[in-house]
């Protein structure tokens, strides 16, 4: 039995002659009538089509495409590709739809409409940017995302096949972006406070939690109960992070999902590209050698390399200083001191963090640099007023050009 679909519909035909032929083929048939049936008495392969008009009963949504059931062929297999723009069916509905036939048989979907879709409101463009929304995301399924709104509206979203929407739960508040496309509103970007998905196949994440660690994968419980996981490439080293362990974890979208991009603790930090940080904090330790140590709480001792000329003068012994060192091979170097007023890099510079309403004193500083930090002091705290600058660069003979 065959199936031939004429300019008007499709037909059954009971025939000798249809060996070799493939879905999609063109064929021209000879038919022979009788009172019982509709017989073929000749096939004859004429071309092939590569566009079909497809329909059935929708049965399901599994991985990268969808099962139909269509009359007098059973279950078919129609697969998505990456980026294509499918309705919400849902089992049971009557579908009609466009497909690409391949050379083994295959349907891939082009287009499609369901008649019984239910029309939701549409996001409010604004020119031809596309729409932002914000609110809860009410509903995410395979193929669309609905967001309801501060004013109790729901506005639906296409998603294009294959964008990773793993990330985001149902009854978080979300930013979604969504443009104009094919006559539908389609999804372009999702944004969580955990992070971010574009439909481009980018995407970050960022969650704080207790570690968990798996064969090749890490993951962190989130604030909201939900567990996120990333993938850890060969030769990344977290041994320093031990199961347990409250961190941010911080990872980037791939082609097969999310990968890890940094982690940091309280003890620790290590990014992508394999640089480790230890982060040590306690009561500051005279300097022996190139040795720079604090005594920590609990009474070990957190230590590493400095350079001989790195400056502790902005901290005195038995001052709480947290010390920042990067790992190289076996040996430890001071990359950054910080007490509560004082912050010193090895590169030389110097922050320094004040608390209160600092007031402009008429002093007379003949350091050149030293004035210079000063200016750029007042520009991050905001304390002293821009009249004041003014009248010190002007005291100095070297008021700066506006």
């Amino acid at each position: 039995m065959i199936a031939v679909r004429t300019g008007r519909a499709a037909r059954s035909l009971a025939s000798a002659g249809g060996e070799g032929l493939a879905p999609g083929d063109r064929v021209l048939v000879r038919i022979s009538l009788s009172a019982e049936a509709t017989w073929s008495t000749g096939i004859q392969e004429t071309g092939r089509a590569r566009l079909v008009e497809l329909e059935g009963i929708f049965l399901q949504s599994e991985g990268n495409g969808f099962d139909v059931a269509v009359v007098e062929h059973g279950r078919i297999r129609v697969e998505v590709p990456e980026g294509a723009l499918l309705l919400d069916f849902e089992p049971g509905d009557q579908i009609s739809m466009v497909v690409l036939i391949g050379r083994d048989g295959t349907f891939t979907f082009i287009r499609g409409l369901d008649e019984g879709e239910k029309h939701k409101e549409k996001p409010r463009h604004k020119g031809g940017e596309g729409s932002e929304i914000h609110g809860v995301l009410a509903e995410k399924a395979p193929y669309s995302v609905t967001v309801r709104t501060e004013d109790d509206r729901r506005v639906e979203c296409a998603v294009p096949s294959g964008m990773d929407l793993s990330l985001f739960r149902v009854g978080e508040r979300v930013k979604i972006h969504c443009v104009s496309r094919e006559n539908r509103d389609v999804l372009v970007k999702i944004h969580s406070n955990y992070g971010w998905v574009k439909a481009d196949g980018t995407g970050e994440l960022a969650a704080h939690g207790a570690l968990a660690k798996g064969e090749g994968t890490v993951s962190v419980r989130r604030e909201d109960g939900m567990t996120v996981s990333c993938s850890v490439p060969i030769g990344v080293d977290l041994t320093l992070f031990p199961a347990g362990e409250r961190v941010k974890l911080h990872c980037r979208l791939g082609v097969s999902g999310f990968v890890f991009a940094s982690i940091s603790s309280d003890s620790a930090s290590l990014d992508e590209h394999g640089v480790l940080l230890l982060h040590g904090s306690g009561l500051l330790q005279e300097r022996t050698g190139v040795l720079v140590s604090v005594r920590r709480p609990d009474g070990s001792s957190f230590s590493c390399n400095a350079p001989a000329d790195f400056d502790l003068t902005h901290f005195t012994f038995g001052e709480r200083v947290s010390l920042s060192c990067r790992v190289d091979g076996g040996a430890s170097t001071l990359l950054k001191a910080r007490s509560e007023r004082y912050e010193v890099g090895a590169d030389g510079s110097v922050e320094v963090y004040l608390h209160g309403h600092p007031r402009c004193e008429d002093r007379h500083v003949r350091d050149r640099s030293r004035q210079r930090r000063a200016h750029r002091y007042v520009q991050r705290s905001g304390g002293y007023g821009p009249e004041c600058i003014r009248d010190r660069y002007e005291r100095e003979g070297a008021l700066p050009q506006a």
